[in-house]
């Protein structure tokens, strides 16, 4: 289980995210709503340990977020902006080499249709190539907790049908994701709740 405990973060003059508490359990797909400024991305990142709160916990299965703990979990932010030198193939054996596991099978990267992007720079893509290549970069290690900020950006209508596909197979995996689109959460999340100035309201 994922446990959110009064989770406090100002950045700057900000209350970025104002003592959010919330607890996803395994298999459990969380998709969270809300206005712009709301703090959704900013509580996303403090999960994936990409900034830390100024107060309060993250916990999964009991123990802090922390560490060897960080190989259950993948992590893809709305930018989509992984170092740009690197090629896709490079990604996804940087991100293994990481988690100290396998990459990524060849029947994801066929799924994901990445397979001709293997030799492409990051940068010499767009952003919905950038964005299946970072999901895949996120699978890599079958980890047991997803978290995905506006993951729907930048795909086309096939690709989005093969996102929710995808989130919604795995019975075990939980997944946290911020998302605009009221349609693909509706889809694939199991609970909503909303963010407003920094709290989370359901």
């Amino acid at each position: 289980m994922l446990e959110i405990d009064g989770v406090f973060k100002r950045l700057g003059h900000t209350v970025a995210v104002r003592d959010c508490s919330l607890q996803i359990a395994a298999g459990e797909r969380v998709a969270i709503s809300g206005p712009n400024g709301a703090g959704k991305s900013t509580l996303l990142r403090i999960v994936a340990g990409v900034i830390a709160p100024d107060r309060g916990s993250v916990r999964w299965k009991g123990s802090e977020l922390r560490g060897k703990g960080r190989r259950d979990v993948g992590y893809v932010p709305e930018a989509a902006d992984p170092p740009g030198h690197l090629t896709v193939g490079e990604l996804l054996h940087v991100i293994a080499a990481t988690k100290s596991c396998k990459p990524c099978s060849r029947e994801l990267v066929e799924r994901l249709e990445i397979e001709e992007l293997l030799g492409a720079r990051i940068f010499e893509i767009s952003l919905g190539q950038r964005r299946r290549a970072c999901l895949a970069a996120a699978l890599v290690g079958d980890p047991e907790l997803l978290l995905l900020d506006e993951p729907t950006n930048g795909l086309d209508a096939a690709a989005i049908a093969m996102l929710a596909e995808l989130l919604v197979e795995d019975a075990e995996r939980a997944v946290l994701l911020v998302t605009h689109d009221e349609e693909f959460a509706g889809q694939v999340g199991t609970r909503r709740v909303t963010m407003r100035d920094g709290g989370v309201e359901g």
